[in-house]
């Protein structure tokens, strides 16, 4: 798993939105900060129809993920976890994500219904990794294995590795109600790109002018969310069609967009010098 893509913690401030290279738009969008009580850190990564928002927080004694719904935040811990990540909420409330087991090497994904826990572990994988879960119980995330990292697609109990044909490796990371998936893909020297699947095809998505790509959510209009790097930083960005909007906050070297909803609600986290927060664009 490659950590500096696929786990950020990050800041706020006022959101704003700059005109970037060809085929980029400006719009205007309304920005609410999301901060766990008492954390030093904040991300929002998830968002549902109703409104509801999953994320992580640091508080200095851990890392654990949340639940926010309305002005309420619920702790989410996998039991005998010491860090627990939660990445995936659909419109029936159930989440994904994945956890560090005290005294294991791994990491281990999970669903939470309600109350329960159920993990999930991709066979012979070393590390699993939930990230996305549409209206129909079907996730998405990645695994690593012998010969790397690897997408998947969970329906039922059965498995389904995603590739990209001719990448090193892939990672899934959100799923529609039509079973659409994006994610982002490793091609050697020519850094990383993300794409969209739709049945068996594969159709790249590149920000015009960035160097690197990572997709990170879609909704059940075909809107997709992510980050790019062009040389200034990291930016987020929303495609609409073949329309990129960047996000950024001013003056933030990193902004992100993890999450979208059908309502076009996007959450997501950013940095700056003076730490991180947890952003919802209503």
């Amino acid at each position: 798993m490659n950590t500096a893509l696929t786990r950020v913690v990050v800041v706020a401030g006022v959101l704003g939105l700059v005109l970037g290279a060809a085929g980029l738009a400006k719009v205007g969008f309304g920005l609410s900060p999301i901060d766990v009580p008492g954390a030093t850190h904040t991300s929002a990564n998830g968002i549902n129809t109703g409104g509801q928002i999953v994320g992580t927080y640091s508080d200095g004694s851990g890392i654990r993920g949340f639940l926010n719904d309305g002005t309420i935040f619920t702790p989410i811990e996998f039991p005998g976890a010491g860090e627990t990540y939660a990445y995936g909420i659909n419109d029936n409330g159930q989440i994904v994500g994945f956890c560090h087991l005290v005294g294991s090497t791994g990491w281990l994904s999970f669903l939470k219904s309600g109350t329960t826990f159920t993990p999930i572990q991709v066979p012979g994988a070393s590390d699993t990794s939930a990230y996305g879960i549409n209206t129909d119980g079907q996730i998405v995330g990645s695994y690593s294995g012998k010969t790397g990292d690897h997408g998947f697609l969970k329906e039922g109990t059965t498995f389904t590795p995603i590739d990209v044909p001719g990448a090193s490796d892939t990672y899934a990371r959100g799923i529609n109600g039509s079973g659409q998936i994006v994610g982002f893909y490793h091609m050697g020297s020519n850094g990383y790109h993300s794409f969209l699947k739709e049945g068996t095809n594969f159709t790249p998505i590149d920000v015009p002018s960035a160097d690197m790509t990572i997709a990170q959510g879609i909704n059940d209009l075909g809107q997709i969310v992510g980050f790019y790097s062009d040389g200034t930083g990291y930016h987020g960005f929303v495609k609409d069609g073949t329309i990129f909007t960047p996000l950024d906050m001013p003056g933030a070297p990193y902004t992100c967009a993890y999450g979208i909803n059908s309502n076009g609600q996007i959450v997501g986290p950013y940095i700056s010098s003076t730490g991180s927060r947890g952003f919802v664009v209503r």
